[in-house]
């Protein structure tokens, strides 16, 4: 009969993100690399654009029927886009574009120079 203490150590998170591989931009990386580069590049664009970014993760645990035990792993990054910022135009019943109101007159103003500063 086998003696407890002479079992391995458990493997926890750490070894299974340590231990498995996904493929990012056409290459293997470590779940851990990968995990950690998603989490600074969200944090950076969420942060620019003031929007949330999400982060999901996959593990797929198989029981062959043997003692092995693959753990396979998926990584999905969702970033914000950026809003996009629309120009404004004007149109006039002809349909023609202005980038000032066709229908709104214009004041005639002089500017001096030296009070606009």
């Amino acid at each position: 009969m086998s003696n407890v203490s002479e079992l391995p150590e458990l493997a926890g998170l750490d070894e299974v993100l340590k231990g498995a591989f996904i493929p990012v931009g056409g290459r293997l990386q470590s779940l851990q690399t990968a995990l950690d580069e998603a989490i600074k590049r969200c944090v950076a664009v969420s942060n620019q654009v003031k929007r949330q970014s999400v982060i999901s993760l996959e593990l797929k645990i198989s029981g062959e029927g043997t003692n092995s035990i693959p753990i396979s792993a998926k990584l999905k990054v969702k970033e914000p886009e950026p809003t996009p910022t629309p120009a404004l135009f004007y149109a006039d019943s002809q349909g023609r574009l202005y980038s000032d109101d066709p229908n709104q007159g214009r004041l005639p103003l002089k500017l001096d120079a030296k009070k606009a500063k």
